[in-house]
């Protein structure tokens, strides 16, 4: 409570920055901070009609269009929440690219695209806690704090603050129409008093006798992201089984898991993986159209930090480096140029130390089937992230080794443009076992790299 009586004078300052509000003459009288906080809380679930069986609530089902900005593309999405932690997302892009999520618990769920294919992911995702904050339900049922604060004015009304605090989460200040008695604003505060998160709540509209905002609005500005609900409907009855994988799906992507596994122990096994935090290595690198020959020396710290310096004859030094965020290419003829995009993905990848952490950092599999590369039988996976596609990985079906990756890059005007790596000469150093030869095939020049 001592955390909440602290913060209160800060809602009205709060008010004057971000709202230009004033408090309001008079003030609620009878009862402690959090029996008069409880009587507007109960106003307020009176209201929405959410005092009711949850039975009579859940599962529920919204379609809904989200958009970012002033006139940002809509993103069109159906959430179906069992109230209960499983859930069912289905999304179209502006593009027309679709994906869905579906989880049969809390803590996990299942990602799935024709594109990309399958993949299993610890947690919840980033769109689904936006969607379960876009149709408030009633306050987290055990909050450590729970106070009335002054009410305030903006616009010319008038609204009800209740300050609220849940264990390890920050205070937040909620902001009740006292006409209607619904929740019309949620601001996070942190130490300092200063507005972190806001969401907005806006044209209400019943459903099944529950009252919804259909408009939700998170943060402000350029960056805001505001979602409309365009159809809505309560007591949902999914068939059973709705937000489990199918058996078939769960096998699929067993097999991609153990595939995967098996090259992480081609490659050393969990252990004496984690045991390498950092490598420098010095190559030989030959470009074979130019017919120029020069050395490098790799410098790598886990999980995919490096710096690579060249001296290359009639060219001059050159260097490439990746800090966990940033890629970069800098040439004493060429000069600097930042490495973005596709090109990015691709290059980080190269520099890459954390090889036990492979399936991790690739939890979107599709299987490709099995083909010869270089004269050994393969099992092809398309490989993927929540950010982009990385190409087809070929893994040797006796050893588990990665032999080949395929990608196409973006080349900018000239489109995209394909890519093969070739992986060969395995060698174990300290109880890990690396490709000593590299082949990179490119339309524009072929280059080959021997670790010496």
């Amino acid at each position: 409570m001592n955390r909440l009586v602290a913060t209160a004078a800060a809602v009205i300052a709060l008010a004057a920055e971000t709202a230009a509000a004033e408090p309001p003459a008079g003030a609620d009288v009878g009862g402690t901070p959090a029996e008069r906080a409880r009587i507007v809380v109960q106003r307020w679930e009176e209201a929405q009609g959410m005092r009711r069986a949850h039975a009579e609530v859940f599962p529920r089902d919204a379609a809904c269009e989200i958009s970012t900005g002033d006139n940002g593309p809509a993103i069109k999405a159906r959430f179906i929440d069992s109230g209960a932690g499983a859930y069912a997302l289905l999304v179209q892009r502006p593009d027309g690219w679709r994906y869905g999520e579906f989880s049969a618990q809390p803590g996990e769920y299942w990602f799935v695209s024709d594109t990309l294919g399958l993949g299993r992911f610890s947690g919840t995702s980033d769109l689904v806690n936006l969607m379960r904050q876009a149709r408030v339900a009633r306050l987290p049922g055990k909050l450590m704090e729970q106070v009335r604060l002054p009410d305030f004015a903006r616009d010319g009304r008038t609204f009800h603050v209740v300050g609220t605090k849940e264990v390890a989460q920050p205070v937040q200040f909620r902001l009740f129409d006292p006409e209607r008695g619904t929740l019309v604003q949620v601001d996070t505060i942190n130490d300092r008093r200063q507005v972190t998160e806001r969401i907005r709540y806006g044209d209400f509209r019943a459903v099944d006798g529950v009252l919804e905002p259909f408009e939700t609005v998170f943060g402000e500005g350029p960056q805001r992201v505001t979602i409309r609900t365009v159809k809505a409907a309560n007591r949902f009855a999914p068939p059973p089984g709705f937000f489990k994988p199918s058996s078939a799906q769960v096998s699929l992507w067993q097999r991609t898991e153990d595939i995967l596994k098996k090259y992480v122990a081609a490659s050393g096994g969990y252990a004496a993986l984690a045991q390498i935090v950092s490598r420098v290595t010095r190559i030989e690198v030959t470009n074979e159209g130019a017919g120029l020959t020069y050395q490098l020396t790799l410098s790598q710290k886990a999980p995919d930090f490096f710096l690579s310096e060249a001296d290359m004859p009639g060219v001059g030094r050159a260097w490439q480096g990746f800090d966990g965020q940033t890629g970069w290419s800098y040439g004493e003829l060429q000069g600097f140029r930042p490495i973005r995009g596709e090109e990015l993905e691709l290059f980080r990848r190269n520099g890459m130390l954390d090889l036990e952490n492979f399936p991790k950092r690739f939890p979107i599999r599709r299987s490709a089937g099995v083909k010869e590369v270089n004269g050994r039988r393969t099992a092809v996976l398309e490989l993927a992230n929540l950010l982009q596609r990385t190409g087809l990985h070929s893994f040797d079906l006796e050893t588990g080794q990665l032999l080949r990756i395929e990608a196409e890059l973006d080349a900018g005007g000239e489109g995209r443009v394909p890519v093969t790596i070739d992986f060969s000469d395995f060698r174990a150093v300290d109880g890990v076992t690396l490709p000593f030869r590299t082949d990179l095939r490119h339309p524009a020049f072929n280059t080959v790299t021997r670790v010496l």
